[in-house]
């Protein structure tokens, strides 16, 4: 395996099986498992650039799967 696929499959194993999240927003509470999901949180959510409201459609729905 080389290593840029050996390096994905070790992310995809820390942020979906694990629910590892290595990323925390300054801002508020919320932590990431990739650098790239906690800029689209800041982006969306504290700098409320367009998709706003799709994104917090999107976290809300998540969060009543996970209760």
């Amino acid at each position: 395996m080389s290593l840029s696929k050996h390096h994905t499959l070790q992310m995809h194993v820390d942020t979906v099986h694990l629910k590892l999240r290595k990323f925390p927003c300054h801002l508020c509470e919320y932590r990431y498992g990739t650098k790239q999901y906690l800029r689209i949180h800041i982006q969306t959510v504290h700098e409320r650039k367009p998709n706003y409201n799709k994104y917090k459609e999107r976290m809300a729905a998540k969060k009543k799967e996970t209760e």
